[in-house]
């Protein structure tokens, strides 16, 4: 119970700033796009402005080590991110109002682990704590932070986990089949075709660093389409859009293009498919894009399974994908890392990747061709990129982004239909 009580304490002391004294804008556009701005309490924001105020993603650090990375909304946090406290707790989940808000996982500096409800920062309802002693606590944690539930020993956690790895090996199958047939496309894009097939979408309940978004079920996928080897790049969107949005632009033209929305790229399709006389071009639908992720795989990566959630080195991640914790703060040229199974590459990293669909709740039951909800407010976005933590760049990971919004770790490949 001592191990409970010091997590409640400090989670009792956790406050966020999300308001500065003024400073000065340093680089870009502090204003209506992509900028860097210093605080006089040196403080920097690095990230995206709407009407002057801090508008979708970016990020904050501060002097005493605390830091923020992920969505905004005038000036507050709100979506999806992360906070790390000077004391180098954690807390990776939902915010609204700047204030812990929906699902979330806090990790103490003492590597206690606490995965809940939040409601205007304080714990809410039901949640499952891990202990640096090796225990866990599943219980309900009421208005007044008072704890009503038992412990259990992890060894139980274990075993399942163990069940879980064993039924999951059953299930893994040979690599997908598309026989290596590629198609030339324009301004030096290349295609690989996929064959149809069936995969499971979504991440497996023991998947160390899952969200709840990712309800495993089976999709089935009746057509063949053809998927572009790697991420469209500067140079390709240039010749059709006569622009040179990105951030990174002194990467050179074969780097992935960034800083486009999802309006944007369908003007890039609508010009590229002009060009080609043509309308096969388009997005890939978020399960056409796992299942080429994925290939075969139903491990975290398509290189194998994850060994850490953060920054730090990952084995099987650092093979396939720039992040976090090699990518220097910066996009690289596409294809300079291992192709998966398939023979493309950057899946799980460079930059995250817009797809065609609404974001929305999976379904409980199998699925054919799912196209993703009829409406909505967001865009599904998926992969990670070279600011993501390992957790995120994950095949199952699942992100948003609404229509017109930009940012300078999200861009996109495309698909062509055969």
């Amino acid at each position: 119970m001592k191990e409970i009580k010091s997590l409640l304490l400090a989670l009792c002391l956790l406050f966020v700033y999300a308001s500065f004294a003024l400073g000065e804008c340093i680089k870009g556009d502090c204003t209506n796009d992509q900028g860097t701005y210093t605080y006089s309490d040196g403080s920097v924001y690095v990230g995206q402005w709407k009407n002057s105020k801090r508008n979708g993603i970016g990020t904050l650090t501060r002097p005493k080590g605390s830091k923020y990375v992920g969505h905004w909304k005038d000036d507050q946090f709100d979506g999806q991110g992360a906070y790390t406290y000077p004391d180098g707790s954690k807390y990776v989940g939902q915010w609204k109002n700047s204030k812990r808000n929906g699902e979330g996982r806090y990790v103490s500096s003492s590597g206690s682990e606490y995965e809940s409800q939040w409601k205007n920062g304080r714990l809410f309802g039901e949640g499952i704590l891990t202990t640096s002693d090796e225990n866990k606590f599943v219980g309900q944690f009421d208005k007044n932070g008072k704890i009503i539930g038992k412990y259990l020993p992890l060894a139980k956690k274990k075993d399942e986990s163990e069940a879980n790895a064993r039924t999951r090996k059953k299930e893994i199958k040979p690599p997908l089949s598309s026989d290596k047939k590629t198609l030339a496309g324009p301004n030096g894009m290349k295609f690989i075709y996929i064959s149809p097939g069936s995969f499971m979408r979504g991440s497996s309940e023991d998947e160390s660093g899952r969200y709840d978004n990712e309800t495993r079920h089976q999709v089935t996928l009746t057509r063949g389409f053809y998927m572009q080897t790697t991420e469209v790049t500067q140079g390709q969107w240039t010749i059709v859009m006569k622009n040179s949005p990105s951030f990174f632009n002194s990467c050179g033209d074969n780097c992935p293009v960034e800083q486009v929305s999802w309006d944007d790229v369908q003007q890039f399709i609508r010009g590229l498919n002009q060009l080609e006389g043509t309308n096969k071009y388009r997005l890939p639908t978020e399960a056409e894009w796992e299942y080429v992720c994925r290939a075969g795989n139903t491990e975290a990566f398509a290189s194998g399974g994850i060994t850490e959630l953060e920054c730090n080195r990952d084995i099987n991640l650092d093979s396939v994908a720039w992040f976090c914790g090699n990518s220097d703060k910066k996009t690289h040229p596409v294809a300079q890392k291992k192709p998966n199974a398939l023979g493309l590459y950057d899946l799980h990293g460079n930059v995250s990747e817009l797809c065609q669909d609404w974001y929305g709740g999976y379904p409980s039951n199998q699925a054919i061709d799912p196209q993703g909800p009829a409406s909505g407010i967001d865009r599904t976005v998926r992969g990670g990129g070279w600011d993501a933590h390992a957790r995120h760049c994950r095949s199952a990971c699942r992100g948003a982004l609404s229509p017109g919004e930009r940012s300078y770790g999200v861009g996109f490949r495309l698909v062509r239909a055969p």
